[in-house]
């Protein structure tokens, strides 16, 4: 299914012609399956959304301890309702969440918090630590700039709750040190209006402050991981190559097609 090889191949393998299997193929990708999650009272999720070109967003939930995929969604978002109603249809399959890893987005959070409302929460670290570096780049134009990016790059090193507290207040630190930078503004050629002169700055601050709620669950739950990495390097790896791989499906197809890999995934 997910090998580059000629359809005039696997006819001969399976001693059909090729207009057979392309009867069976079709039955498949116009018949998506559904999951079929199993019960699981105190279940640790994974929840992570990827992006494929013009397919959409694919949502998948995992269970961390037993390694297997609960439930998937196509999408064109993280989306609240939708986040919603797959949580309640795992509610009523006997899937009960006592922890979720995400990747902080608020309409996850507020669809987590809304069907289970006492449901331990830990942001991704590593999806948090990239999206820092990323707005700080590699080099930094100011001294706050290099200075908080050595903050961020040893935040996914933190193993203890002593080297959390230090973390924290390193972070404090940076953040009294530099408030009054952060505030400066710059003029726009007319004088009418003003912006934040250092916006990269305080969107990272802002980034690393939100989150903070849920960055160090994990240290007082060794059950819970730290980050999605189970999804992202082992369920979603390589799922954009097999669909280049199979580039001749439609692409109207393609979510159905992911669909059946997702659903052969659960069953194993």
């Amino acid at each position: 299914m997910t090998k580059k090889q000629p359809l005039e191949d696997l006819a001969n393998q399976a001693g059909k012609s090729v207009k057979t299997l392309q009867r069976w193929f079709k039955g498949f990708l116009n018949n998506p399956p559904q999951p079929k999650p199993l019960p699981n009272p105190q279940c640790i999720a994974l929840i992570d959304g990827t992006y494929f070109k013009r397919i959409n967003c694919s949502v998948l939930y995992y269970d961390h301890k037993k390694k297997r995929i609960l439930w998937w969604r196509w999408s064109s978002g993280e989306r609240t309702e939708e986040i919603i109603a797959d949580l309640e249809a795992l509610k009523a399959k006997g899937i009960i969440l006592k922890a979720a890893v995400t990747d902080g987005r608020k309409a996850l959070i507020l669809a987590l918090k809304t069907v289970y409302p006492d449901i331990l929460l830990q942001r991704c670290l590593v999806h948090l630590e990239r999206r820092a570096l990323a707005w700080l780049t590699r080099n930094p134009k100011y001294q706050a700039g290099k200075e908080l990016r050595e903050v961020c790059l040893v935040l996914n090193l933190i193993n203890s709750k002593r080297r959390r507290n230090l973390w924290l207040t390193l972070f404090k630190q940076w953040c009294q040190k530099y408030d009054e930078f952060l505030k400066e503004r710059t003029k726009s050629f007319d004088g009418k209006s003003w912006r934040y002169t250092h916006r990269g700055l305080r969107k990272v601050r802002r980034h690393l402050l939100n989150a903070l709620p849920y960055v160090f669950t994990y240290l007082g739950h060794p059950d819970i991981p730290k980050d999605t990495n189970q999804l992202e390097g082992g369920k979603f790896s390589g799922l954009k190559e097999i669909i280049f791989n199979h580039r001749g499906i439609p692409k109207s197809k393609r979510p159905n097609f992911l669909s059946w890999y997702y659903y052969f995934k659960q069953q194993n």
